[in-house]
């Protein structure tokens, strides 16, 4: 059965054809209990990705609304998937304001995820128990042996973040194939399937 709660989905050719930002939904409120869950499917080689790290970028700049006051102060919003120094896939979320959060993988590179051939990785993240994990591949990321376990907490402050704005592998090294976006929370076994359902048959 297919995953509910698909918003955007976005293949590698409409990816290729894409001249400028994408229109997306704006992720649900945090601070509400919302949740979401960002999918992408890339390959590339280790040293490539290195060079140019980003996958996707859907940071915005705005206005800071600060209840009905006027204000000129400008903040940047929004999220950001992209490759670490160690290879990993992190994802950054930030309100704009003083609250930003960051989350990577930990066990990709031992995985694999850079032996140029297709990879999925899936960030969760649940503003309910405000708890953040990631699947990859068909696996979810235990933290392997760098980390005690592979979810995280996420600041109780953190809230809308926005991310209406898309840019797709701005500046990757390797290929984006795929980009999807969940407006809730996917169950582990969810993600799964969902990468599962972008697996060779």
């Amino acid at each position: 059965m297919p995953v509910e709660g698909k918003v955007a989905d976005v293949s590698a050719a409409i990816i290729t054809a894409l001249a400028d930002r994408l229109d997306a939904p704006v992720l649900p409120d945090l601070r509400t209990g919302g949740g979401f869950t960002l999918l992408v499917q890339f390959r590339g080689a280790h040293e490539a990705v290195l060079q140019r790290s980003t996958l996707v970028a859907a940071l915005t700049t705005v206005t800071a609304a600060l209840g009905e006051q006027a204000t000129d102060r400008m903040i940047t919003k929004g999220y950001k998937i992209s490759v670490t120094a160690a290879g990993e896939i992190e994802l950054l979320l930030t309100d704009g304001f003083e609250i930003a959060f960051s989350f990577a993988t930990h066990t990709g590179v031992s995985a694999g995820i850079w032996d140029g051939r297709d990879h999925v990785v899936t960030f969760i993240v649940d503003g309910g128990p405000r708890v953040a994990s990631v699947v990859v591949d068909e696996r979810l990321d235990d933290g392997g042996e760098t980390a005690v376990q592979g979810w995280a907490f996420h600041p109780r402050g953190l809230g809308e973040i926005g991310g209406s704005s898309v840019r797709l592998a701005p500046e990757f090294g390797g290929t984006l194939s795929r980009f999807v976006v969940y407006d809730r929370a996917l169950l582990t076994t969810e993600a799964i399937a969902a990468a599962r359902a972008l697996s060779p048959q």
